[in-house]
């Protein structure tokens, strides 16, 4: 959320963003709460408190808090009906309440906690109806076992100001704040574990994405993750100075991160790697939430609320299919099929004569199929490699996985020369290797091969070939998953009635 009332929504892990209206659109907009795609709360500044359900086509304002002037700063809904609100106030000599329960949308709230003296809680985290964790001011860590009925100040041993919480079971919760403050408990916050997190950065949002994993965002474009709940954190590199407010997954591969001036980060490798996205505002967002992998919802500045309909992430990489991986006799115009990726509405193919694709001889953009037809023909008897991605409006896809053919012989390309020249044995592709290589060898005549495996110690291990074989180029793919690591010879020995025996022999390594 952000200042002025503004709520961004998107149903595309954060591409587009579809303007709404909030209906507080002079209030700054803190946090907010989806219970369902269609039931959502957002709260803020004066005691704001606005309500959708219709999934954020229509946001409601309803009745500010009896005790104005509060300011809301969390909200956490359990159902429909049945959340809770934090906040608080600066004024001196007012007492302020700082915690507020509904059962019924939010269209009435009771106090369940109040305070004598300037302060504020926030951020709330409900795991159930019943345990809740409340964070604020000085180190002030709240906790509930009975719906907020009694709220229980744990021993936090730190005067940092509380900004983040999240609750991953019935016992187990994490939270985060100034100075790179991070607590755990493991006992419904009877007690509190320091957790070193590496920074000093003020840490403002936290959110795991299974019972050990988690990413938190702060100051400066502070973004650090854990996998072992908290013991060693790892620092991501955003190349950016915005603050970052908020944090969410769909998914333990897809997230967004907000903050300040409408930046908006997204993942789609669990948090490794974040990229800018747009978000159609530079105003402050706070708070970001996602409801299923297609819909997340954004609140900040300006009474804005974004929306949008779409798979919302990136495509995976292409499967290929055929030519097969290693196939030989292969039409000099042939047709390239792979297995559509999800989300994606085109492709590009590049077809090469070496495996690093620095000469291409295929690079066609903007397929909308999954297959495409070669219309220049390709050299005969030829290895060659070839790779596809996939593009939709959020990204393109890594490359997938680069297979090999080698075209047709002299029957195949109708042809009668330009035979090989002589026997010979390549050099196996990639090396080292893990479980799989390509072997190339050609023949200038027909011969009986015999293409073998041994190990250090000369022992056979595998037999690739034991049969005639017509002249040309031949490639094969050496399956090494039953090998152990180590340095092996492959050797071939061709026999053939003209020029007699050829023997060859080179050396691969398997490295697992």
């Amino acid at each position: 959320m952000g200042s002025n009332g503004i709520i961004r929504r998107t149903t595309n892990a954060g591409a587009v963003w579809t303007s709404q209206n909030s209906e507080v659109t002079t209030r700054q907009l803190n946090d907010v709460s989806f219970t369902s795609r269609d039931v959502g709360t957002a709260v803020g500044e004066d005691g704001a408190v606005t309500r959708t359900t219709d999934g954020g086509l229509t946001w409601v304002s309803q009745s500010l808090v009896s005790f104005f002037p509060e300011d809301l700063r969390g909200v956490s809904f359990i159902d429909a009906n049945t959340g809770t609100m934090v906040g608080g106030s600066d004024l001196r000599n007012h007492t302020s309440c700082i915690i507020y329960r509904t059962i019924d949308g939010g269209t009435t709230l009771r106090c369940q906690r109040t305070s004598s003296q300037p302060l504020f809680l926030s951020n709330v985290f409900f795991f159930d109806f019943n345990f809740g964790i409340a964070v604020g001011d000085g180190g002030l860590i709240l906790t509930t076992t009975n719906g907020g009925e009694t709220w229980v100040a744990g021993t936090s041993n730190t005067t940092e100001n509380f900004y983040g919480v999240f609750i991953t079971s019935a016992t187990t919760a994490m939270v985060v704040g100034g100075n790179g403050v991070v607590r755990r408990t493991t006992n419904n916050g009877q007690n509190w574990s320091v957790r070193s997190s590496g920074v000093t950065n003020t840490l403002y949002d936290i959110v795991f994405t299974d019972a050990n994993t988690a990413t938190v965002v702060g100051a400066n474009g502070t973004i650090i993750q854990t996998s072992n709940a908290g013991l060693n954190w790892t620092r991501r590199n955003t190349g950016l100075g915005n603050t970052l407010y908020g944090v969410s997954f769909a998914d333990t591969a897809n997230g967004l991160a907000v903050g300040e001036s409408g930046i908006m980060l997204r993942t789609t490798d669990g948090g490794t790697t974040w990229a800018v996205a747009p978000s159609c505002t530079r105003q402050t967002l706070r708070s970001v939430v996602f409801i299923d992998i297609n819909t997340a919802t954004v609140v900040g500045d300006n009474g804005a609320i974004l929306r949008m309909e779409a798979s919302g992430i990136a495509p995976s990489a292409p499967a290929l299919v055929s030519p097969a991986n290693g196939a030989t006799l292969v039409s000099l115009l042939p047709t390239l099929t792979w297995n559509a990726a999800d989300s994606a509405t085109t492709y590009r193919v590049q077809v090469a004569s070496d495996p690093n694709f620095s000469s291409l001889v295929v690079d066609t953009s903007d397929v909308f199929t999954t297959s495409i037809d070669v219309v220049d023909r390709l050299a005969e008897r030829t290895l060659h490699f070839w790779r596809v991605n996939a593009t939709n409006n959020f990204g393109t896809s890594d490359w997938s996985s680069t297979w090999f053919f080698t075209t047709g012989t002299v029957a195949v390309a109708e042809r009668n020369e330009d035979l090989p020249r002589e026997f010979s044995l390549s050099q196996n592709y990639p090396n080292p290797f893990n479980p799989t290589t390509s072997i190339v060898y050609t023949l200038p005549q027909s011969a009986h091969v015999e293409l073998k495996v041994f190990n250090a110690l000369g022992h056979e291990v595998l037999v690739l070939v034991n049969e005639k074989k017509p002249a040309g180029s031949h490639a094969l793919v050496v399956d090494a998953s039953k090998l152990e690591s180590g340095v092996y010879l492959y050797r071939l020995r061709a026999q053939s009635r003209l020029s007699g025996t050829f023997v060859a022999t080179r050396k691969f390594v398997v490295m697992k």
